[in-house]
């Protein structure tokens, strides 16, 4: 863990034109099981229609599931309100299973009553080999040919997996949060978004991890104590800290939120929007990737 802890007050950054966020309603939420140590409980549907109803009223028009989310579909398909949403889904790709994942997708929107999905992420992309994601390409214009999807999407965790995206318009979705802030430092993302691919952010919040921070995460995670000390010292709660990771930078224009309820969806839109050097601040450290990838929690 490099680095000193400094003082830090604020101030502009000129890397950024954050003006309104643009929120997109996670999925994962909404399924049976979610997150590791801040477990998700299920939402019956009169919680899942608050939700979806308050988001409609302040112009939250998409949502973000994926075939893995169990649980998801079957509970947002008794809303009604999922009509008024763009809907988006990650599936996992495999060669051998295109007709699996292609029923499955017509199914779930029948189950929805929708005409298609707004975008379909390839999940596993950083899995998958070369010549796989060439396949899973070809698989997601397939899609887009047959209506079932509008646009093609990919699912990184680290801007080297990058390579092979060859679309000319799509979506990337990328975590972003104080410990990763490495798309927006990446050559390579700033060429695909000039390009004309759109970046959503998500983990925001590290599932769910930074709002909820204890002493046994502080003792199991030291690198937690710097996010920690940085809220202490500039006076700001560790919600606005992680939005301003948003909203100071020009990347990532869509930024996906996992709630738990509609106090924390409440939460979250009052928070103003401020531009502060956080990402150049937290850019000094060396995070330990065992803490910043989520993929290697179940590691340890």
């Amino acid at each position: 863990m490099g680095g000193k802890f400094q003082k830090i007050y604020g101030g502009g950054t000129p890397n950024f034109r954050i003006s309104m966020r643009n929120y997109i309603l996670g999925g994962a939420q909404f399924s049976d099981n979610y997150g590791k140590y801040v477990p998700v409980h299920k939402k019956n549907k009169i919680q899942i229609q608050r939700l979806l109803t308050y988001s409609n009223k302040i112009n939250i028009t998409s949502i973000d599931i994926a075939t893995n989310y169990s649980g998801a579909i079957e509970r947002l398909s008794k809303c009604k309100l999922i009509s008024n949403f763009q809907t988006s889904t990650k599936i996992q790709y495999s060669v051998s299973q295109e007709k699996f994942i292609y029923d499955s997708l017509n199914d779930d929107l029948m189950m929805l009553k929708l005409n298609n999905y707004n975008t379909i992420f390839i999940h596993n992309w950083s899995e998958l080999s070369s010549q796989e994601k060439k396949k899973s390409s070809n698989f997601l214009r397939v899609l887009i040919e047959d209506g079932i999807a509008i646009q093609p999407g990919i699912s990184v965790y680290k801007a080297s997996e990058l390579n092979n995206f060859e679309f000319n318009q799509g979506v990337v979705q990328a975590p972003l949060n104080f410990y990763n802030t490495e798309f927006i430092n990446s050559d390579h993302a700033l060429e695909l978004n000039n390009s004309g691919i759109k970046f959503q952010a998500r983990s925001l919040f590290h599932q769910g991890v930074l709002l909820n921070i204890n002493q046994k995460l502080l003792s199991k995670y030291r690198d937690l104590m710097i996010f920690y000390n940085y809220c202490k010292i500039n006076k700001i709660s560790h919600l606005e800290a992680c939005l301003n990771v948003f909203d100071s930078q020009s990347l990532f224009t869509e930024l996906v939120i996992g709630v738990n309820n509609l106090r924390q969806l409440k939460q979250i839109v009052k928070v103003p929007i401020i531009h502060r050097d956080i990402n150049a601040f937290a850019g000094n450290y060396d995070f330990d990737e065992n803490f910043t990838d989520p993929r290697n929690w179940s590691l340890l």
